[in-house]
Order: C-alpha cells, then sequence, then structure tokens
C-alpha cells in the first residue's frame, strides 16, 4: 500500500468530514445510538467485519462514544482518520443511527 496515492488520502478526509456532519445531524435530531454497518462481502475486513457483527457490543455505542476494533483503535466512524491509515483507507462502511432501545433505523443519513 502506498501513501503518495492523493485519491487513497483524499477521499476518506472527505468521507470523516461527512460522517461528522452525519453524526452532528443525528444527535439534533434525538438519535442516541450509532451503529456500524459493512457491506457483508469479501473485501470487508476483518476488523471491519467484527464491528459490522450485531453479537459484538461496539457494533452499536452511544453517538458520543467510540466504536473500538478488534486491535483496540478507537474509530469515531467509519474512515475515522484519527485513526491509523490501515483502520481507514479503502474503508466503504457506513453509518445508521437509533433514537432509542429499538433496533436501528437506517440508513438514515447516509450514502453508500
Amino acid at each position: 500500500m502506498t501513501y503518495a496515492d492523493p485519491e487513497r488520502i483524499v477521499l476518506p478526509v472527505v468521507q470523516s468530514v461527512r460522517h461528522t456532519a452525519q453524526i452532528t445531524a443525528a444527535r439534533m435530531a434525538g438519535y442516541r445510538f450509532k451503529v456500524w454497518q459493512d457491506v457483508h462481502d469479501n473485501r470487508v475486513r476483518p476488523a471491519h467485519a467484527f464491528l459490522g457483527a450485531p453479537k459484538y457490543e461496539y457494533h452499536r455505542v452511544p453517538i458520543d462514544e467510540p466504536f473500538v476494533d478488534l486491535d483496540d483503535h478507537k474509530l469515531w466512524f467509519p474512515g475515522d482518520t484519527s485513526s491509523p491509515p490501515q483502520c481507514w483507507m479503502n474503508c466503504r462502511c457506513y453509518l445508521t443511527f437509533v433514537k432509542g432501545h429499538a433496533g436501528p433505523v437506517g440508513p438514515l443519513l447516509v450514502d453508500n
């Protein structure tokens, strides 16, 4: 993997801005939880497939708390560039949001 490819760097930065705006809008609309969703194909990295598994305790977290992956990286959203590059480069995961304790409502404020 090379870090010299501008598209591989710029796209996650744009995704970070988008996810930050989505979380802010969801919080303002009364959503209390965020849910990590992966695209469920054979290209999803193991750590993200784990986060996307409904049985995993960090699959759904309070909107103001990070997700925690298998390597103990804290990610606020898919494509979080504050985490190591191997966590966000080429990430295709997305968020859905939940208002209360019921199941996820989504995809909300999300495009793939």
